[in-house]
């Protein structure tokens, strides 16, 4: 209640800004825009594939060395140390869905059905309402924004996700 007197909006589950000045680099993640991270243990997200570097010094340098020898998608297959990739959703398969519908519950914004529609179909759309009709603190609004009421909906959005 504080922030929000202060003129912060409550826009992502763990996070306030003033208008406008919302973090850009968190965007990115809840929108699945690819990036990449570069050092031991760091993450990347490309063409739908979720992976990290390893986690030392060891599993890093063999990292590089494959990377450097045969390039960026053998050497993400390589799991020393804890690294190499860790998830795949296939572009419109049920896992992307289902991280297309956690990542934007997580925002003010929430999930646009229509948008859903478009890179899932119908009955994506329909599966997703008929999960969220049956949980509290989520508001459907003008027919096309799904998303959690701030702060209720955020506060138990663990397990309104699940």
């Amino acid at each position: 209640a504080a922030l929000e007197a202060a003129g912060m909006e409550h826009y992502e589950v763990s996070n306030y800004a003033l208008p406008g000045r919302r973090s850009r680099h968190n965007f990115s993640y809840w929108r699945r825009a690819p990036f990449l991270g570069f050092g031991m243990g760091a993450s990347s997200f490309l063409d739908g594939r979720r992976f990290s570097r390893p986690r030392t010094l060891s599993g890093y340098k063999l990292w590089v060395e494959v990377l450097e020898g045969e390039g960026l998608e053998a050497a993400t297959s390589v799991e020393a140390d804890g690294g190499g990739q860790t998830d795949e959703a296939a572009p419109g398969s049920v896992d992307a869905l289902c991280e297309d519908v956690m990542l934007a519950l997580r925002t003010a914004d929430g999930l646009s059905l229509n948008e859903t529609q478009a890179r899932y179909g119908a009955a994506a759309v329909e599966c997703v309402r008929a999960a969220a009709a049956g949980a509290e603190h989520v508001a459907v609004d003008d027919g096309d924004r799904l998303r959690l009421e701030a702060p209720e909906g955020f506060l138990v959005s663990n397990d309104i996700i699940s």
